[in-house]
């Protein structure tokens, strides 16, 4: 629908058409293929990528241990796929042997890309996977009938007052947020939401803004202006909240919050105790990644991915039966 009102329409409608095939990837996947077969494939990644990484590190001494890139193009991507790979193996139910040392390896090495982003992600994710396994079936069942009667109508309040108020909202974060703010990401914020404030309800226009090699809106701030070979390599303003306000507005982040409140709903409700722990875990570590890089409606990107699978994955499936292995 944004390439209406978008400046890059035929942008709008081929990387929506992509975005669909991901999603209909992640849907064939958990309709085909049982949880347990996919968290299988999962966890054999998951120690293929650690190895991968350790030999990285072996093959290169003189990197800088306290900030290694390994196999990836950035400390934090490293960060983020090692906390991916360690939650996997940690919640793993299979009988593998030196697990543990796999687990341990996957830990150290998330330490030694010294990701402040990751680690706190990680952290964060692991507590609400070993919660979930905590609660009793009766609390659980309780919580999921609050939050589903009670939770879409304050997301509904709450949207409202931030349509309401979302000029003061945006002087307070112009005023009180410095430019060197989270790791450089204010100054990136807050350009790109003064440039957007005159269509900040319904946005530019899905993948209007951050894409690589086009001339996308980001080359009409004053960013552009003074920096010129930074925004070139620019792919996104590492906020995948902001840049869903970018890309659709207001109405789109109202959307995209209910959508991911769905998911946990559906979390929540899952029978299995192991399969529910792993998912939520999974669940909790790409939303706060989220918070910090530009994952959010990115086809290529491998965490969003992950994020669709999820949620195909928690939609409840009636006949058990019907998947092929």
């Amino acid at each position: 629908m944004s390439s209406y009102w978008s400046n890059w329409a035929g942008l709008v409608r081929l990387e929506t058409l992509f975005q669909c095939f991901i999603f209909f990837t992640a849907l064939l996947i958990s309709e085909i293929y049982s949880p347990n077969t996919i968290f299988r494939v999962l966890r054999d990644v998951a120690l293929l990528c650690v190895v991968l990484v350790f030999i990285s590190l072996i093959l290169s001494p003189s990197s800088n241990l306290s900030s290694f890139v390994a196999i990836y193009h950035h400390k934090n991507t490293t960060g983020q796929f090692l906390g991916l790979c360690t939650i996997i193996l940690l919640f793993s139910k299979d009988v593998l042997r030196f697990k543990k040392i796999f687990i341990l390896l996957s830990l150290s090495l998330l330490l030694l890309t010294n990701s402040t982003t990751s680690i706190i992600a990680f952290i964060l994710a692991i507590s609400a996977g070993y919660l979930t396994i905590s609660i009793t079936d009766s609390t659980r069942a309780w919580l999921h009938f609050t939050l589903s009667r009670v939770g879409y109508w304050a997301l509904l309040f709450l949207f409202i007052q931030i349509y309401i108020f979302h000029i003061d909202i945006l002087d307070f974060i112009y005023n009180n947020l410095s430019d060197e703010a989270i790791t450089g990401r204010g100054i990136l914020w807050k350009t790109m939401l003064y440039h957007a404030e005159e269509k900040i309800v319904m946005g530019f226009g899905y993948a209007s803004v951050w894409w690589h090699d086009d001339y996308s809106e980001i080359y009409f701030t004053d960013l552009a202006r003074t920096n010129l070979n930074w925004v070139e390599k620019l792919s996104g303003s590492d906020g995948g909240f902001v840049d869903v306000v970018l890309s659709l507005g207001l109405i789109g982040l109202f959307m995209f919050i209910t959508f991911l409140y769905t998911i946990l709903l559906n979390l929540l409700k899952m029978d299995d105790r192991n399969q529910r722990s792993i998912l939520i875990s999974l669940f909790c570590l790409i939303t706060t990644f989220g918070i910090t890089e530009s994952i959010f409606l990115v086809p290529q990107n491998a965490f969003w991915f992950f994020l669709l699978l999820i949620f195909c994955m928690s939609i409840p499936i009636k006949n058990k039966n019907n998947y092929v292995c």
